[in-house]
């Protein structure tokens, strides 16, 4: 990892996919496409960029995150390339393009697991960042990919509009395939996925208690709310403002979403096992559906009855096995955004309730200026708020400008959105999903524990 920290050329990334040749070329006869089998910059770009990036994770997933030398070589590599993840996570694309997905989904899994649970560091890595084009110290590289990192939760954590997306390609004018249409969903998941467990993992370090947590989110559910969100959502979308953190509605609609496409792909999944478990009752048409949908396959017309069979049986197991991954994903979603709604609500309705508490949040004592709740959780104690005990870290509200009546507002609005429908459809969906699972019954304690704290507050 050393080695690829010192490389030179994966800080060329190119400013924008353009392809270097025409498009069209022209033989006299006929004419081609030239990237039909010339690669553009980006893709040849990609080629060296991605099984790098696939090298990270493997270390990382073998070894663990707690292993300090492991983790210390990906973060030396991160930080010496920051510019270049900053620039994959900030770039908009203006379609569903599959490569530029992977290619995000890889980045922010990389920053997710060496960033999220990083708590040594060495001085090989705080040289590193000094020495890197930008000059910055360590720092202000992990702020900067903190803030980038939060910045991808109004983009990729609403599903609805995505899936829109998906569906929109099954007609559109380049025919995208099904394959690449299921990677591309695979992706999107892998993505939001990765986001929202960087989120949780900052949350889980900073603290063992809502007081002590670090918060992330603002607190307004108007995204949760909003009957008219295209609207609301083009705001956030197109906004490059990564100064400002995303609100607790995003995470709230994105649950409500992810219930909702998980009660539906968990029933497309037992479908699809029913079919598999009973392959040879398949009518005609269903043996053909599936033996064209199957990758690889020109024409089935002549093929017999058992070669048809054969290849029914291979793409219902595709199926069930992408089901599956969907569903533990979208699980893992679920889990993650009601954990972070728990944290935020139990702080900003318990903590920063009145003045006179521990945490008032209108003070007028003196106190040190907080930091940005932008800013990735220091390193150092000098960067956190301490009591005298000097045990628990907090970051005070008033650097979010929190005023009395947003949480009031707060308090209103989160028994519209958490409601008895919402959270009894997290246990149904629990009890028919996560039975046999390590951690059963996690999430209904979630779900008691935000139910007392809504009780709390309506009492």
């Amino acid at each position: 990892m050393g080695r690829l920290a010192e490389c030179h050329f994966l800080d060329l990334r190119p400013e924008h996919d353009v392809p270097r040749y025409p498009k069209l070329l022209s033989n006299g006869i006929e004419t081609v496409e030239a990237e039909s089998f010339i690669p553009s910059i980006m893709h040849r770009y990609r080629q060296l960029l991605l099984p790098v990036l696939k090298l990270c994770m493997a270390i990382m997933t073998s070894l663990g995150s707690q292993h300090k030398e492991a983790a210390n070589q990906v973060l030396h590599f991160v930080v010496s390339h920051s510019d270049v993840f900053t620039t994959i996570m900030r770039e908009q694309h203006t379609g569903l393009k599959l490569e530029a997905l992977e290619e995000l989904a890889l980045t922010t899994s990389v920053v997710g697991t060496v960033t999220a649970d990083m708590e040594y560091y060495d001085t090989q890595v705080e040289v590193a960042a000094k020495s890197s084009s930008s000059r910055m110290p360590l720092q202000s590289h992990l702020s900067r990919l903190h803030r980038q990192m939060l910045a991808l939760m109004p983009r990729y954590c609403c599903l609805d509009r995505w899936l829109r997306e998906l569906k929109a390609l099954e007609t559109s004018p380049d025919g995208r395939s099904r394959e690449e249409r299921e990677a591309i969903r695979e992706t999107l998941l892998e993505i939001a996925s990765n986001v929202l467990n960087y989120c949780r993992a900052v949350v889980v370090r900073s603290g063992n208690s809502a007081e002590e947590c670090q918060v992330l989110f603002t607190p307004s559910l108007q995204e949760a709310l909003a009957r008219d969100y295209q609207r609301l959502e083009g705001f956030n979308v197109t906004s490059l403002d990564t100064s400002k953190p995303p609100s607790l509605g995003i995470v709230v609609r994105h649950l409500r979403q992810s219930c909702q496409e998980f009660s539906a792909t968990l029933d497309a999944h037992q479908q699809f096992v029913h079919k598999l478990r009973n392959v040879a009752d398949l009518t005609n048409e269903e043996l053909k559906e599936l033996t064209q949908s199957a990758p690889n396959t020109s024409s089935t017309e002549k093929l017999s009855s058992s070669q048809r069979l054969q290849m029914a049986t291979g793409r219902l197991t595709s199926i069930v096995r992408l089901k599956a991954k969907e569903l533990a994903t979208l699980y893992h979603m679920i889990e993650s955004c009601l954990f972070l709604v728990w944290r935020h609500l139990e702080f900003y309705l318990v903590y920063c309730q009145h003045e006179g508490t521990r945490y008032p949040l209108l003070s007028t004592s003196s106190r040190p200026q907080p930091r940005s709740l932008t800013d990735y959780p220091s390193f150092s104690s000098s960067d956190r708020f301490y009591d005298g005990d000097q045990t628990a870290a907090m970051v005070s509200p008033l650097a979010l400008g929190v005023t009395k009546e947003d949480l009031k507002q707060l308090k209103v609005d989160a028994l519209n959105c958490l409601n008895d429908t919402l959270l009894k459809q997290v246990q149904e969906l629990e009890g028919r999903y996560g039975k046999g699972r390590s951690r059963y019954a996690f999430m209904a304690a979630l779900v008691r524990r935000v139910r007392r704290v809504l009780m709390l507050e309506s009492s």
